[in-house]
């Protein structure tokens, strides 16, 4: 339990404790059959707890699934084992179960999760992609990204306190693990930078935090920015959690209003 804490822009807003354990445990309503689901893929170090506000906004679908990534809610020694490998066949698995059941599959995901949803939409059919400051481009040269960890490891350094919780407002708190291993941060870089950006054919909204310390907002909506099929929202009260940001609203209304649409 002293592994995880609520963040606020790196610093513990409140601690960890036996009450909260839920928030680690994976999300997964399920109603009826044949209808339309969402799958919710939280972010880096992160947690399903991250959509507690958008949960409710899904109450229409017929299913909502939020799994935890492997590596996540266990602890920092099992964080520190995970590989980019296990987060993609997770998500996929994820997918694939929620497609057996269900005609219509959105699929949601917040940073890393975003880049999960688009490898995702590389494979198959989702309905509907909403890209919560995906994590295609980080707000430093990726060519540089694995060097400092690599360094750090030389060093004797393993792990680093982790800078959760980039979020405009200052009245919530990302659940996070409190430090970040230098072997799982190198999992996320070479993820992020092998990924071949393919755009998405399905309908896509594409949501950027104007304060977002973590991706770099502006080259990513230029991977956006011409596709007949892509909605850019700019999010001017926000940084980069935004399920946890003042602009939330703006997403979950979308997805009221998607839904309402059929």
């Amino acid at each position: 339990m002293d592994e995880f804490a609520w963040l606020w822009q790196g610093i513990v807003k409140k601690k960890f404790t036996k009450s909260d354990k839920h928030y680690l445990d994976p999300i997964n309503i399920r109603r009826k059959k044949n209808g339309r689901a969402i799958l919710l893929l939280h972010g880096f170090s992160s947690s399903p707890a991250v959509f507690r506000h958008i949960v409710p906004a899904c109450a229409l679908y017929d299913a909502i699934s939020a799994p935890v990534l492997p590596g996540h809610g266990l602890s920092i020694a099992a964080f520190a084992k995970v590989t980019g490998e296990e987060w993609l066949n997770n998500a996929k698995a994820e997918y694939q179960k929620l497609a057996l059941d269900y005609a219509k599959v959105d699929v949601l995901g917040l940073s890393l999760g975003g880049l999960l949803a688009l490898h995702i939409a590389t494979l198959y059919k989702p309905h509907h992609l909403y890209l919560l400051a995906p994590a295609l481009l980080l707000n430093f040269p990726l060519n540089l990204g694995p060097r400092l960890p690599n360094f750090l490891a030389k060093i004797g350094i393993k792990t680093i306190r982790s800078q959760g919780g980039n979020i405009h407002q200052r009245y919530e708190a990302e659940l996070t693990y409190k430090r970040l291993p230098l072997t799982t941060i190198t999992e996320v870089i070479n993820l992020i930078h092998s990924f071949n950006f393919k755009p998405p054919t399905c309908p896509t909204d594409v949501f950027l935090g104007k304060y977002d310390a973590t991706v770099n907002s502006g080259r990513i909506a230029l991977l956006f920015k011409n596709l007949p099929n892509a909605n850019i929202h700019w999010l001017n009260h926000s940084a980069h959690v935004l399920p946890l940001d003042e602009d939330k609203n703006l997403i979950n209304n979308l997805i009221q209003t998607n839904l309402l649409k059929g």
